[in-house]
């Protein structure tokens, strides 16, 4: 059974926006510059897993740019919250780890916005029609 979220194109790539509540929202243009900032100081993000005791067992090398077409960038939006969208490669490895990282971190630098959910982007033709 194929997955319900995201929605995969046809050509292999999906789009997600993240809506964020907006109790204190920043200016836009800074979140702007702190979404850039985030995804070059994390576009490598090296994790480690660990036993149970303690000891390192494993590490996985993630690379942003292998799950995403794109830097995670915040789009227009009459709504009253704020959106981050990304663009998903036809590969997307570890698109759900980026995902929670980047809510948790985004949410903790700009205490007023709260995370209300992820959604499916329709085709940009849909949207245009």
């Amino acid at each position: 059974m194929p997955a319900k979220f995201p929605k995969w194109r046809g050509d292999g790539t999906f789009s997600i926006e993240l809506l964020l509540s907006m109790a204190e929202p920043p200016p836009g243009e800074i979140l702007d510059i702190w979404l850039h900032e985030w995804s070059q100081r994390n576009g490598t993000w090296v994790r480690s897993w660990q036993g149970a005791a303690g000891k390192i067992v494993a590490k996985d090398t993630l690379q942003l740019l292998e799950a995403f077409q794109r830097e995670p960038y915040r789009v227009a939006s009459s709504e009253p919250f704020m959106v981050i969208r990304l663009d998903g490669t036809t590969s997307a490895p570890f698109w759900k780890d980026w995902l929670a990282r980047l809510v948790k971190e985004v949410t903790a630098e700009f205490p007023g916005l709260t995370f209300v959910k992820a959604r499916d982007v329709e085709d940009e033709a849909k949207e245009s029609a």
